[in-house]
């Protein structure tokens, strides 16, 4: 009886990584708000605008221009969307870093990274070291955001040169701090 409940152990411990993975099934969303679930067997590689995704019926693929976002692994995408100077549409794919009332996302396919803030149905673009004013107006229009960070935007526009990757854990805390305070 105790080797069983041994074995019984250590099975239910080996199942314990997959767990999570169950849980989180993989999805498309269309532009039409269509939603898919399914396993996303291929998202996007290199030069393709494809992404493929496996359901109990077959494989189905989208066009890169159906997908408004997805998630593959646990991991979500979004496609973000903005006008050029000339008023051309542009469009990034991007991982969602902080997800919330409030979004902030990162592209991932050119070598610099953007990164965006996506608020009620609008993609605000980061464009320098620190928050535009349009986004900074949104986030200090709560009390406690603005306690807490009353004196970082002063701050950051005061330095000469700054490191990006230490940025964007600010901004990660900062749109986190503010979904969970302020919504």
């Amino acid at each position: 009886m105790e080797t069983t409940n041994r074995y019984i152990f250590l099975v239910l411990l080996l199942m314990l990584p997959f767990s999570d993975a169950l849980c989180q099934q993989d999805y498309i969303i269309l532009e039409t708000n269509d939603t898919i679930y399914g396993s996303i067997t291929q998202a996007f590689p290199f030069f393709s605008k494809k992404i493929k995704i496996r359901k109990d019926a077959g494989k189905q693929h989208f066009n890169y221009s159906q997908v408004s976002e997805y998630r593959k692994n646990g991991v979500k995408f979004m496609k973000a969307k903005s006008m050029s100077l000339k008023g051309k549409l542009l469009t990034y794919h991007c991982k969602v870093l902080v997800d919330g009332t409030m979004r902030l996302l990162e592209e991932t396919q050119q070598e610099g990274a953007e990164y965006f803030v996506y608020y009620h149905g609008e993609f605000l673009q980061i464009n320098c070291k620190y928050f535009s004013d349009e986004i900074w107006e949104i986030l200090t229009k709560c009390p406690e955001f603005s306690e807490k960070y009353a004196d970082y935007r002063a701050s950051i526009k005061a330095k000469d040169w700054m490191i990006f990757p230490a940025q964007r854990r600010i901004w990660v805390e900062m749109i986190q701090y503010w979904n969970q305070q302020c919504r």
